[in-house]
């Protein structure tokens, strides 16, 4: 209850701010859309909280909502700030320079939101578990498998959340109203009480402000500026300095160097936007000099001394430097700015702590992480000496270049320093043998966590380091994972403890039979290219791993197994195609419940042409087996393809049955007569081609040989 008083506290600070709406002179659009997106996860909370729970409730039913209701408190507490930033008048032309080209509001705030909302909405069903039986059959039929389609979920839970999917159409449209708006308040020189004289040096900020990214600036500028100042050099040797200028502290990266060869890549990474990966804002340069300036956000440090200095000597008795959720929170940042990386086709290739920078924010349990250290190979990436060698993939050290896949390597092992706060090897033999250490690296051998720690997160860790490449999974599912793995946490606040609740399913598994059934779930299915989900996509994700996650806890869930065979995967996915086109078929898109898996049909003559047309389809799906095997590992898991390989191809490859006519004695009356002769009625998705029903969910390898016949 205390959570939820903070939470309304918070949200009367951001009502008496939007009083000044008016006021706020960069991003007014995007602040007022957060603004309204944070009060309608209010009211959506507190009529969940209203109409499932009472004041003087039992304090273990208010404990489910503890950890999450916190998360939701930081959430409002980093859009107060946000808000706040961009209505205060100080420093203006620094938030402009900073703010202006800002993704914080749609990858940030909206994202820490839409993935804290659905776990609130989860702990006030835990807390209901002892509800009367009315209640309990409404929950049970939320998660029914009839839902696992996006569009049939954002008609019947849209509302639930935030008004999917018009959040991310909605985000593009302020976003870009915002930068239109910034480009006409500094065309006019002046606007709402801001003054901007006629300088020369002013002059120049306002071309930085409303010009494209990546293009250069003379150097005079920055460093003959009145409010210039070199506070301190970060690193030892390294190019990069903690610089004060136009009242607010940045960092520049300081080299000699010819510039001309550098441009094409900078002109890429300036366009670059992601909350965790680190910000170009703006390049100064001197060509008879041949000097430059690269000037970026700036933040606390790296995320290696972070452990040693912060983590270690704030708490000296604890063997992990970070709390559980913090550690996961922390993986789930990396892993998202890793997967934008990816999608703009950058290969880190020196992911490692010293890469990785943190800033504490208004919510004290939640770090900000930025990714930094790609690009510019020849200027000198680090800023740290780090042993390389212990963070490279196998199948790169000790030559240079990077692939997606050895980017994942380098995350496990820094998973690895998150979780045990040690750097990996560092108690080996072969500590500082270097090619005794990459030998036993492409060996196999690999770090050996000094205590015990919850198997989920040592599996997820042993997974991105395999030695096989195929076998390591994206960035895209990993987020996935994690982001659910995050859920668990806040869920069972009980983690810390030796016998702390651990999941009852593996969450690999659980998405990889999600996969079966949609092979591009998770992107955008705009043509954007991007490879990387919306920001709405996001509570269904997370809705479609409980349902499955529910199938396998009841049992129910032999046809969605995943084996570790490549022959029982194919038979997996037909089962699981088959079974759903039929669903899809049958229901109808008007009606409101969830449709049932079984429609009887209304004569036997209706009946046996169904059935004849779920076995062509069988066959025609067996077809195309010899294609789907070739995206699949040596242990049936499946591997990334380039976004948009198959998506063409998909629509056409589904061919839906004709709609099967339910039986129109049956109204909603005799339902519940129907539902008990289901066991007599036989179950489509462990039929074989030929009508015969198997004893399992999985085909042997001689049924697979019949289908392909």
């Amino acid at each position: 209850m205390e959570q939820f008083r903070q939470l309304g506290e918070v949200l009367g600070s951001l009502q008496s701010l939007m009083v000044f709406e008016d006021d706020i002179k960069i991003n007014r659009q995007q602040c007022t859309f957060l603004y309204e997106n944070l009060r309608r996860a209010f009211d959506i909370v507190s009529v969940e909280i209203r109409e499932n729970l009472r004041f003087n409730e039992p304090p273990r039913k208010w404990s489910a909502l503890e950890l999450p209701l916190k998360e939701l408190v930081g959430v409002f507490q980093g859009g107060e700030h946000y808000i706040k930033q961009c209505i205060v008048e100080t420093n203006w032309w620094a938030k402009a320079i900073s703010l202006g080209h800002s993704a914080d509001v749609a990858d940030e705030h909206l994202y820490r939101l839409v993935s804290c909302l659905p776990v609130v909405l989860e702990a006030v069903e835990q807390s209901m578990e002892e509800a009367d039986g009315r209640k309990k059959v409404l929950l049970s039929k939320k998660y029914d498998r009839g839902w696992l389609d996006r569009k049939l979920f954002e008609v019947r839970f849209g509302k639930q959340y935030l008004g999917l999917p018009e959040i991310d159409n909605r985000m593009e449209m302020v976003v870009k109203e915002d930068r239109w708006a910034l480009m006409e308040m500094v065309s006019e020189k002046g606007y709402h009480g801001i003054k901007m004289s006629s300088s020369k040096h002013d002059h120049w900020l306002a071309k930085i402000v409303t010009g494209p990214r990546g293009k250069l600036y003379p150097i005079s500028i920055l460093v003959a500026s009145s409010d210039y100042k070199l506070k301190r050099r970060i690193g030892e040797g390294s190019h990069f300095k903690e610089i004060q200028w136009l009242g607010d502290t940045f960092v520049a990266r300081h080299f000699f160097q010819d510039i001309g060869p550098l441009i094409p890549e900078i002109e890429l990474l300036a366009l670059l936007s992601h909350p965790n990966v680190i910000q170009l804002f703006a390049i100064f340069s001197d060509d008879e000099r041949k000097e430059c300036f690269l000037l970026t956000e700036a933040m606390v440090g790296d995320l290696s001394n972070y452990v040693k200095t912060t983590a270690t000597v704030t708490h000296p008795r604890k063997l992990q430097p970070f709390s559980l959720l913090l550690a996961v929170d922390i993986m789930v940042q990396i892993s998202r700015g890793m997967e934008y990386l990816h999608s703009k086709n950058i290969r880190h290739g020196n992911l490692n702590p010293s890469t990785v920078l943190v800033r504490p924010t208004v919510d004290e349990n939640h770090l900000l992480v930025k990714i930094t250290g790609f690009g510019f190979s020849s200027v000198g990436i680090s800023r740290h000496n780090t042993n390389q060698c212990i963070w490279s993939a196998p199948e790169i050290v000790p030559q240079d270049g990077s692939t997606e896949k050895a980017d994942v390597y380098s995350f496990g092992m820094l998973c690895f320093e998150l979780l045990t706060g040690k750097v990996p090897f560092d108690d080996s033999h072969l500590k500082g043998d270097d090619d005794k250490i990459i030998r036993n690296i492409r060996a196999g051998e690999r770090p050996l966590f000094p205590f015990p720690l919850p198997k989920y997160l040592t599996c997820l860790t042993k997974k991105c380091w395999q030695n096989d490449p195929k076998d390591r999974p994206d960035f895209t599912t990993i987020s996935r994972v994690l982001r659910y793995i995050k859920r668990f946490l806040l869920l069972n606040p009980g983690h810390s403890h030796p016998n702390a609740p651990v999941p009852s399913v593996d969450y690999f598994d659980v998405d990889n039979s999600l996969c079966c059934q949609f092979p591009l779930w998770g992107f955008k299915d705009s043509g954007s290219g991007s490879g990387v989900a919306g920001t709405s996509h996001i509570p269904f994700q997370m809705f479609a791993y409980k349902v499955v996650e529910m199938e396998k806890m009841n049992g129910a869930d032999d046809r969605l197994v995943c084996s570790d065979s490549g022959g029982d995967l194919n038979a997996v996915s037909d089962n699981i195609n088959n079974h759903l086109n039929l669903i899809s078929a049958a229901r109808s898109p008007s009606t409101s419940p969830p449709p049932q898996p079984i429609l009887e049909a209304s004569n036997s003559e209706s009946e046996s042409k169904s059935l004849s047309k779920s076995e062509s389809e069988s066959k025609s799906m067996a077809i195309s087996k010899s294609e789907s095997k070739k995206s699949l590992g040596a242990k049936g898991t499946l591997v990334s393809k380039p976004l948009g390989s198959d998506h063409g191809n998909y629509n056409k490859q589904k061919k839906w049955p004709s709609r099967l006519k339910a039986s129109p004695q049956l109204g909603s009356l005799n339902r519940r007569s129907r539902w008990k002769s289901e066991d007599n009625i036989p179950n489509l998705a462990s039929m074989s081609p030929d009508g015969r029903t198997r004893q399992s969910g999985n085909s042997s390898d001689s049924e697979l040989s019949q289908r392909r016949r």
